[in-house]
């Protein structure tokens, strides 16, 4: 997840670990990511 939050170069590490977290929750579930 690490390298994920340095390609998206966000600028806070909250805001990155909200993101890998959903993308975590999106991998488990038939839902599609918009990003």
């Amino acid at each position: 997840m690490t390298i994920l939050c340095s390609h998206w170069k966000f600028e806070s590490r909250r805001e990155c670990l909200a993101k890998a977290t959903l993308m975590h929750d999106i991998g488990k579930r038939p839902v599609p990511a918009r990003w």
